[in-house]
């Protein structure tokens, strides 16, 4: 896994220009020109999937969407640190509920958007064109929201399936995937919520953490 990467958030971010990008839709269309994201992972605890988060986000670093990777989590371990390094990442250290790590991170971003993904969950599909029309509406006070695709147990599926269907504008507890802007983020009570046409695959392996 470490080999797909190549420190590509190291590499390909010195290439952004500005804080925009000309993304691609389906077919080869260019998308419209919308801002450029920093990618804020929380992790309370080590997560072993966070490497497949980062090297699944990737394609948005090459596209222009993701500018630099941002990993928050308590305190750094020699297993974080060779993911870390791997991937050409950041890592800050802060302590508190997934919503602080969050802010402390975004403290540090160099962009103003933020998207906003558990370590362990995967986007799927053709995401960075949802992603890319949602930012292009630059509505700083919306918050977008990914849905978590099912998976276990049958009444687990079923529960994640109306969870996504039933309401899916509630407020994220769980903090699944979100993008954002840094005024959302101050003010999240005060934000309207949209559903993204994306999902997100669980791939999270450490203990307490799978839904």
């Amino acid at each position: 896994m470490a080999a797909l990467l190549a420190s590509p958030f190291a590499r390909l971010t010195k290439s952004a220009c500005g804080d925009h990008f000309l993304g691609r839709q389906t077919g080869g269309k260019p998308c419209k020109v919308v801002l450029m994201v920093s990618l804020i992972l929380p992790m309370p605890r080590f997560e072993p999937a966070l490497l497949e988060s980062l090297a699944a986000c990737v394609p948005a670093v090459a596209d222009g969407l993701i500018r630099e990777a941002l990993v928050v989590t308590p305190s750094a371990s020699s297993e974080l640190d060779a993911v870390i390094d791997a991937a050409g990442c950041h890592l800050v250290t802060a302590s508190g509920a997934p919503w602080a790590l969050v802010r402390e991170a975004s403290a540090k971003a160099r962009s103003d958007w933020f998207f906003v993904l558990t370590p362990g969950l995967v986007p799927a599909g053709g995401w960075i064109a949802p992603c890319g029309d949602f930012l292009a509406e630059d509505d700083k006070s919306v918050i977008g929201l990914a849905p978590l695709q099912p998976k276990g147990s049958m009444p687990n599926r079923l529960r994640i399936f109306a969870e996504n269907s039933l309401n899916p504008l509630r407020a994220n507890p769980a903090l699944y995937g979100a993008l954002m802007h840094r005024t959302a983020l101050n003010s999240p009570r005060k934000s309207r919520r949209a559903r993204l046409d994306m999902m997100l695959a669980d791939r999270r392996r450490s203990t307490g953490s799978a839904a």
